[in-house]
């Protein structure tokens, strides 16, 4: 979800009257691992598109906020994961959707992760193959298809090992095992 949206629909679910945005807004749970200036720029974003509004009290959704906030839930079909997904991750995706289509992409990224795949890089992730015919159908729909490249691994992906020592001191380590 991108944090436009986690910050409207906070502000719909409850209105926040305590002074000042680096208090409240900065202490919404999902956008912790976000930084101060990126959240910042959203809110001038929102409003200056007339979204949310600063008033002496804090910050609100307006009428129009409400109508976008609830558009773009609207807007974009949800799938639950499937039940019986298979464990091995053996099918990768790559996709290049433009930035004009901002907001597919990410309900594309959600849909990912809530079919248990990895992010690789941020338009490459890996999972269990295949993904659902109906997820698969509506993406056809909404003309993300062209824009979406599968590969069926011949051996199930497995992710490096982060444990590993990195740097000049496992290049060493390595040296001394061959000797």
């Amino acid at each position: 979800m991108s944090i436009s949206t986690i910050i409207l629909d906070y502000l719909l679910q409850q209105s926040l009257y305590n002074k000042g945005i680096p208090t409240i807004i900065f202490d919404i749970p999902d956008l912790k691992n976000n930084s101060k200036k990126t959240i910042s720029q959203t809110v001038y974003r929102l409003s200056q598109k007339g979204y949310i509004l600063k008033n002496k009290d804090g910050y609100t959704i307006t009428l129009t906020g409400k109508k976008y906030s609830i558009q773009l839930h609207n807007s974009l079909a949800q799938f639950a994961k499937p039940v019986d997904l298979p464990k091995e991750k053996t099918l990768l995706v790559f996709f290049d959707i433009p930035e004009s289509k901002r907001d597919q992409r990410q309900w594309f990224r959600e849909h990912l992760k809530r079919f248990d795949y990895s992010m690789i890089q941020r338009s490459v992730w890996v999972g269990p193959n295949p993904l659902p015919k109906d997820f698969l159908a509506y993406i056809q729909d909404i003309g993300l298809m062209d824009c979406i490249q599968t590969l069926q691994l011949a051996k199930p992906y497995v992710p490096p090992d982060t444990n590993k020592k990195k740097g000049v001191r496992s290049y060493l380590d390595k040296i001394k095992n061959m000797i």
